[in-house]
């Protein structure tokens, strides 16, 4: 088997006598809790954008003049059913008008406030400019916001964020590598008489390496569960607290944040078979 050395090298060479490698686990949990989290949250900030998204692009919000004639705002409101692919027409007024408006420009108390359509378009209907050919026919003055140039702006943001995301993981799994390759180089130094005797009765490279990475594997994988445990936690808790958030943590998020960790014993496995060598090829030249 790949990592099943003899018992008495196992014994011999084992890197728990090193006060470091001890925090092998530690610092995998930390490290892995911190990833997990992270990426959680790219996943979980891409859900949240894709709903939000979603929502702007299916609702338009038409603004007429404020002294439009009742009688041909009506007749507009089915033609937007009819011709425009709109699902739904809302005028909006009282309440639903000032906060619109009051979110947007202030204190409107007194002002002439033009007439607010909120229109829910039909699914698959991406193309709004017959919507809004069917409203400048009827009203050559009105104003048509379909949350084209917030999106984009908003999307812009939403990806710079993920990208921060993605590159502090990287940042993670290198601070990872590092750790490991002090940890196997500084507990290989301190057995390296251990390691000699090993060597002299016959003991490869490759069967050396297979020990010390297994040992780093075994603890590294110990810490990816503690990690995914954490990550997991902290991801659920942040839904009881933000209840709002729950509809965006789902079954993706949680994933992400156990999984992502995963990547870790990976690096350090490959980072412990890398520092292996390296002390291996110097003690032997």
């Amino acid at each position: 088997m790949f990592f099943s050395p003899s018992t008495a090298a196992a014994k011999a060479l084992c890197l728990k006598k090193d006060v470091v490698f001890r925090l092998l686990v530690l610092m995998t949990a930390l490290l892995g809790w911190m990833t997990g989290t992270g990426v959680a949250t790219v996943v979980a900030l891409d859900n949240l954008y894709d709903t939000w998204a979603l929502h702007q692009k299916s609702h338009i919000s038409i603004y007429l003049p404020s002294a439009s004639d009742p009688q041909e705002v009506n007749r507009l409101m089915d033609r937007l059913k009819t011709e425009g692919g709109a699902r739904e027409v809302e005028r909006l007024d009282g309440p639903a008008l000032q906060e619109l408006l009051g979110a947007e420009v202030g204190d409107v108390t007194g002002l002439p406030l033009p007439v607010v359509l909120d229109v829910t378009v039909r699914d698959g209907v991406h193309d709004h400019a017959l919507l809004e050919k069917v409203v400048t026919q009827k009203f050559p003055t009105a104003e048509v916001d379909d949350a084209r140039d917030m999106l984009t702006s908003v999307a812009k943001a939403v990806r710079f964020a993920q990208a921060v995301g993605i590159v502090l993981a990287l940042v993670l799994f290198a601070v990872m590598a590092l750790l490991v390759a002090l940890t196997v180089t500084a507990g290989l130094r301190h057995q390296r008489s251990t390691l000699d005797v090993l060597q002299y009765i016959g003991s490869t490279d490759i069967f050396l390496s297979r020990l010390v990475v297994g040992q780093v594997l075994a603890r590294s994988l110990i810490g990816w569960v503690i990690a995914a445990v954490l990550a997991t936690f902290s991801i659920v808790l942040v839904s009881i607290l933000w209840p709002r958030l729950t509809d965006v943590m789902d079954l993706s998020v949680l994933l992400a944040a156990a999984g992502a960790p995963l990547v870790l014993p990976g690096v350090a496995l490959f980072a412990a078979a890398a520092a292996t060598r390296l002390v291996l090829k110097n003690s032997t030249s």
